[in-house]
This record gives structure tokens, C-alpha cells and sequence, in this order.
């Protein structure tokens, strides 16, 4: 049976264990996924999911379905955690990358288009490279995460309009490093 959001929530808050047991596995792997591509560590993402589920659990009586939805709410816990781990470790900025599909018997056209897909997708992976841990996750939430500049902002605790002012800049600095290959943009 599947149950919605609401019917997840409501059993959560009566302490019922089917409620938590179908949101970590509705959102297990998606809170894993942030926390793993921000803090590049799939062991420490492991418990940093589990802390991000607890964390929720403990503070379910303050989450307000009028304000965001039940995902963006987790995002935002399981984002607020990782950064948090981030600046414990003062870790230089990490990279994630996406790998090309790989297809089977296509013509020699796609094979050049690849080629020259891979080449721009490398060159993309070392600007990126060069933005902050806070740049590359907006990036990453917004194009890789399909999440809106709205939810967004509400996951790093942000105004919309500071969130879009954000990417923009982000977006330009990024144009500068590819085509100009200047860093600071």
C-alpha cells in the first residue's frame, strides 16, 4: 500500500513505527545522495542519514506542511548536517561527478557527439572544480537535484532572491573560468 506524505506524517506524530519506517524508505536514498555528494564520504553519509532521520523524528511536531514539503524539509536537515560536517573537517571543496551513459550499438555520429560531450563535461567538471563547497551544492541542488530556487532557499535557510542573486553570480563565474579561464570572474 502506498501511502502519501500526510498519511506519513500523521502516523509519525502518533509515534506509530510504520511512519518511520515508510519515510526512511521513501527518502532514505535521497537524504544519502546530498549528504554523500557534499561530504564525498559514503560511510560518514551513512550516519549522517541516520542522524538525519533521527533529527527529524525528535522535531516532527515542528514541521509546518503549509510552509515546505515534506522532502524539501528533509533536504534541508540532511544539507544543514553535512555542511555542519564539512566545516568540522575543514575539508578542501569536493567534486561530484555523473558518468556517461553507455549505449550499445549506436552510429559513428553518436560516438563523435560523445566524444565531444565527454570534452565539454570534463571541461565543466574542472570549472566547477574551482567554485566553493557552497557553489558546487547549489549547483547540484538546483540541476542535478531538480530542486526550484524556492526550495532552495528555504534548505540553506536563504531568501529566493538571494538564492537567484546566487546563481547568477554562480552561473557567471562559471562562464568566466570555461571561456575566459579566469577563476575569480
Amino acid at each position: 500500500m502506498q501511502y502519501t506524505d500526510s498519511d506519513i506524517l500523521n502516523a509519525l506524530k502518533r509515534g506509530e513505527r510504520f511512519g518511520y519506517e515508510a519515510l526512511v524508505a521513501r527518502y532514505g536514498q535521497m537524504v544519502f545522495t546530498i549528504i554523500v555528494r557534499i561530504i564525498a564520504d559514503e560511510a560518514r553519509a551513512e550516519e549522517l542519514t541516520q542522524d538525519t532521520f533521527i533529527r527529524v523524528f525528535e522535531t516532527i511536531g515542528r514541521y509546518d506542511a503549509q510552509r515546505t514539503s515534506l522532502s524539501t524539509w528533509l533536504c534541508r536537515i540532511a544539507y544543514q548536517l553535512a555542511i555542519d560536517e564539512l566545516r568540522r573537517r575543514r575539508k578542501d571543496p569536493l567534486w561530484y561527478g555523473e558518468d556517461l551513459d553507455e549505449s550499445v550499438g549506436v552510429d559513428d555520429d553518436y560516438w563523435i557527439d560523445a566524444v565531444n560531450r565527454e570534452a565539454m563535461l570534463t571541461q565543466l567538471e574542472a570549472a566547477v572544480s574551482q567554485l566553493s563547497v557552497e557553489e558546487q551544492n547549489l549547483l547540484l541542488m538546483h540541476y542535478k537535484e531538480h530542486l526550484t530556487l524556492h526550495d532552495i532557499a528555504f534548505i540553506i535557510g536563504e531568501k529566493d532572491s538571494t538564492v537567484r542573486m546566487r546563481m547568477k553570480r554562480i552561473r557567471k563565474k562559471l562562464y568566466d573560468i570555461m571561456i575566459k579561464g579566469n577563476k575569480n570572474g
